[in-house]
């Protein structure tokens, strides 16, 4: 009982104490509620294309003109067309500090003619500031037929035009003139108006076309734009433009030989890289493939391999600036399966005096290599008029007995040729392990007898077949 009494004295004496504190407060401190003050006003995006969108940065927008920060949780659209108005940076919290304003990016995207009404909020933590935002729907009178003009890749120092390239078109209902044609940035002079430029006046439905040109003056992949000035809303109507340049041309040369023949081939460059290449260009290093059947390097000290049909040589080079002729390689020239070739180039890069590759883009264009002396009589035939050598041919044929079969093959492997009867008995026969040149086989009347005789050659990669007659 005694701890109870001593307890129930203690809190008397403290609420006492805490009383006459409270009686003697003699604070002079003033309270008071704190409200930041924004202030914007109202918004006209003016004229914009139907179906189209307009962005604008309207300057100082929202104000804090009160003497605490004004911090913005959002802004948002409502009311009859609020869907036709957007904020571009974004519905992002933000701070205004006081005496001070914010930029605000807009789009307007009008989906009909006329006007569009809509209601700008900007949400405090106060409460919200309301301002009206409009704007005008109109017609298109242009319309860009070539949004996109790419030249493609052009060799440095050379050119390409466009012929009669569409362009614009008048969709209004009333004539549309052109004040002025302009070419502009990021590349303005690089790309060039031939003809077609200029102003103009486009009647209702009238398209447009112009002659435009792609010079490039570095390498490399660049961009510019060719603009429509005219009176009114969207202009200027702009046409972009690509271009890509390229170092140089490299190129195998065609060509054509008679089967048994050597022939010479180039690997050549299309311009004086003089003017086109830097100074650090100082080698070349190529891989060049064609038909086996038909083609075959002589030079031993040439390194190449065989890949299925196709031969594939390296070839590397000291690039002499004063030719065009990059190098030069001999081949000989046999009967193959086709009388056709590409004159491919597989790989090419220059290198610079330590041997180390450079990024410098090349255009590579393949060569032709055609076998002459066709002839259809009697079968297909390759004729060499200047030798008077044929392949696979019989001379006399028909035949009183004795025959000269006669055929080329520059192919390597194993290769046979038979001759059989009427009855497809072998008559004869040889085998070849390396069969290379012109060879002549000869066959006697007394191996011969009269009737109808077929001629079968067999190499890795064709087999032909060829009729003769014996008449005794």
């Amino acid at each position: 009982m005694k701890i109870f009494k001593y307890i129930i004295v203690i809190l008397v004496i403290n609420y006492s104490i805490a009383l006459s504190q409270k009686q003697s407060d003699n604070s002079d401190s003033v309270w008071s509620i704190v409200i930041p003050q924004g202030k914007a006003y109202n918004i006209d995006m003016k004229q914009s294309i139907v179906n189209k969108y307009k962005d604008s940065v309207i300057k100082e927008l929202i104000s804090n003109i009160g003497s605490y920060d004004l911090i913005i949780d959002t802004i948002y659209f409502d009311g009859k067309d609020a869907k036709s108005f957007s904020i571009i940076s974004g519905l992002v919290k933000f701070n205004v500090k006081p005496g001070n304003s914010r930029d605000i990016e807009i789009r307007f995207s009008p989906s009909k003619v006329g006007i569009h009404y809509a209601k700008i909020n900007f949400v405090t933590r106060i409460g919200s500031l309301t301002y009206d935002i409009i704007g005008e729907g109109v017609e298109p009178k242009l319309e860009v037929m070539s949004r996109l003009i790419d030249f493609g890749k052009v060799v440095l120092g050379d050119h390409k035009d466009t012929i009669q390239a569409l362009t614009i078109k008048c969709i209004s209902h009333e004539p549309i003139t052109i004040l002025s044609t302009k070419h502009n940035l990021p590349n303005d002079k690089d790309f060039s108006t031939l003809s077609g430029g200029g102003n103009f006046t486009l009647n209702p439905g009238e398209t447009h076309t112009m002659d435009l040109r792609y010079l490039p003056s570095s390498l490399g992949r660049t961009s510019g734009t060719l603009e429509f000035h005219f009176a009114g809303v969207g202009s200027p109507a702009i046409v972009q433009l690509f271009g890509h340049s390229i170092g140089t041309q490299i190129y195998m040369e065609d060509d054509s030989a008679y089967v048994g023949e050597n022939k010479l081939l180039k690997l050549k460059i299309s311009n004086d890289g003089n003017l086109y290449l830097g100074s650090e260009v100082s080698h070349y290093e190529a891989k060049i493939s064609y038909n086996a059947t038909l083609l075959s390097a002589v030079d031993n000290n040439l390194s190449k391999k065989l890949e299925s049909t196709s031969e594939i040589i390296n070839i590397k080079g000291q690039w002499d600036k004063s030719s065009n002729v990059l190098a030069e390689f001999e081949v000989k020239v046999g009967l193959g399966n086709s009388i056709f070739t590409s004159l491919n180039i597989d790989e090419f890069y220059w290198t610079d005096f330590n041997g180390d590759k450079l990024d410098i883009e090349n255009e590579k264009k393949s060569g032709h290599f055609k076998i002459l002396g066709l002839c259809d009589e009697g079968g297909i035939r390759l004729i060499n008029p200047n030798t008077s050598v044929s392949l696979l041919n019989i001379a006399p044929n028909p035949s009183d007995g004795n025959v000269c079969i006669t055929l080329s093959l520059i192919e390597s492997g194993f290769s046979t040729i038979n001759v059989l009867n009427s009855l497809g008995q072998v008559i004869y026969e040889k085998s070849f392990t390396e069969f290379t040149g012109i060879e002549n086989i000869y066959l006697s009347s007394e191996l011969l007898a009269s009737g109808h005789y077929f001629i079968i050659l067999k190499t890795p990669t064709i087999t032909k077949t060829q009729k003769f007659i014996i008449y005794k």
